[in-house]
């Protein structure tokens, strides 16, 4: 496939003066019947295995230098698409299955991020995954650092879950999806070790043994992350993603309010009803400025970078349409730059 849509942490750079995030546009409902375009669209009842690759192809992936093809347009387009066409996302799930359990870490990822598409509705389909206790060997991994990689090549994506446990990869997308700590995170990742080591070695090809040591998650914290999961889902099924949100931010876990702040600031593709900038200002802005005082620096320095973004940059990046406009302003500005540099070398 080539979905470009990548994790919720991830960023996409594309000139000099800006780094513009992708996000997720709020849609209605979650239990599936959004409106579009002033009636409920039908949802096919299931959908064969190349469904989502024909969608794909209906999707112009080619980026330039307007705003019409400005990187994180197309996976907008995409969502869209895919929730006009699909909007009851239990016609996808056995698919999405099919592909969340895959040794191919590109055909995996993408099933964690439709999974997103659909929050509420996915979670039972996840929770049910949890007891799923075969160990698959990744494959395709590139750059990326997790409990099972290999190399550490000096960068690349952290995500602390033994993602070949494929009851664990199922707790990997749950706990995304609901801004939960149940349990499932690894605790082998020690992102400091590893800034160290690239400080001391560069950016070269080490061996993981030599940045940092993962054991095995013992089977017992598995069993009680799986309980916790069930416990809670048991008690909220009137679960929303705002609510989850709102609740994760004001939690008191650093993990959970790390997730909360990460996913108003990249969430690039998880719809989130009921986020807007009204709602940030009227129930959000005070707790990410209670949080910029937090005593965890990663949480104080999302806090504080959220607050820094007064234009409400999150949320214009979440739609097609306002991406256009900040992709075609970022060209311009990136167009003036050069040509003043070019204007100062005349000089």
């Amino acid at each position: 496939m080539r979905l470009r849509i990548a994790n919720a942490s991830k960023t996409c750079s594309y000139c000099l003066l800006l780094v513009l995030v992708a996000g997720c546009k709020p849609v209605g409902r979650e239990d599936g019947n959004s409106p579009r375009n002033g009636r409920i669209a039908p949802s096919p009842t299931a959908v064969d295995e190349n469904y989502l690759d024909r969608l794909v192809d209906q999707i112009d992936w080619d980026t330039g230098d307007e705003g019409d093809d400005w990187p994180g347009v197309a996976d907008l387009r995409f969502r869209d698409l895919l929730l006009k066409e699909v909007p009851d996302g239990r016609a996808l799930f056995p698919v999405l299955e099919d592909r969340l359990v895959s040794e191919d870490w590109g055909t995996a990822n993408g099933a964690a991020v439709y999974f997103e598409f659909y929050p509420a509705q996915a979670i039972p389909v996840l929770v049910k995954m949890l007891d799923r206790e075969e160990r698959v060997k990744l494959q395709n991994t590139q750059d990326l650092i997790y409990p099972g990689a290999e190399t550490y090549y000096g960068h690349g994506l952290v995500i602390d879950y033994d993602l070949e446990h494929l009851g664990i990869r199922a707790g990997w997308v749950l706990e995304t999806i609901t801004f939960q700590d149940f349990g499932f995170r690894h605790g082998a990742i020690n992102e400091d070790l590893l800034f160290e080591a690239t400080i001391a070695h560069g950016r070269r090809d080490m061996s993981m043994d030599e940045v940092t040591s993962i054991r095995e998650k013992p089977a017992d914290e598995i069993r009680a992350a799986r309980a916790n999961a069930r416990a809670w889902w048991t008690a909220n099924q009137d679960w929303t993603r705002l609510a989850g949100l709102m609740e994760a931010l004001t939690s008191g876990n650093r993990t959970r309010e790390h997730a909360g702040l990460s996913f108003i600031r990249f969430g690039r593709s998880s719809p989130c009803d009921g986020l807007t900038p009204d709602y940030y200002d009227r129930h959000i802005r005070a707790e990410v400025k209670r949080l910029a005082d937090s005593n965890d620096p990663g949480v104080s320095a999302q806090a504080k970078l959220l607050l820094e973004d007064v234009d409400y940059w999150w949320w214009k990046e979440r739609h097609v349409e306002s991406l256009q406009v900040l992709g075609a302003e970022a060209v311009e500005l990136s167009r003036q730059w050069y040509e003043e540099q070019r204007n100062k070398g005349k000089d």
